[in-house]
């Protein structure tokens, strides 16, 4: 019970970071919501965007992602990335954020091209 509790604390302090540094670093890029339990987030991109293109680049930018769109079958899909955060420090959290605010910059330049 100890290791379990001592866990939980560890990635709540966790997901408190991610959250934190998703409000500081993206600055509105993304919406992520406090998920009741697990140890993934969403992080809710604009409609118009490709969450298969946008994961590919943070992923190559070194930020684990996953496209929420590999979890829909139907037609109604909101675009997204399922980001961990239990395996991370609250350093290497904040470095993803700002990665990701940079891959969002990117995308988001080159659309407006």
């Amino acid at each position: 019970m100890r290791h379990v509790r001592r866990m939980r604390a560890l990635y709540l302090e966790r997901l408190g970071v991610l959250l934190d540094a998703g409000r500081t670093e993206l600055n509105g890029a993304v919406c992520m919501a406090r998920p009741d339990s697990g140890m993934h987030i969403v992080a809710s991109l604009p409609a118009a965007a490709d969450d298969n293109e946008v994961a590919i680049a943070a992923n190559e930018a070194g930020i684990s992602s996953l496209p929420m769109s590999l979890c829909y079958l139907g037609r109604n899909r909101s675009p997204g990335l399922i980001l961990g955060y239990a395996a991370y420090t609250p350093e290497q959290i904040k470095m993803g954020c700002r990665r990701l605010a940079e891959v969002l910059g990117q995308r988001s330049a080159a659309l407006s091209h």
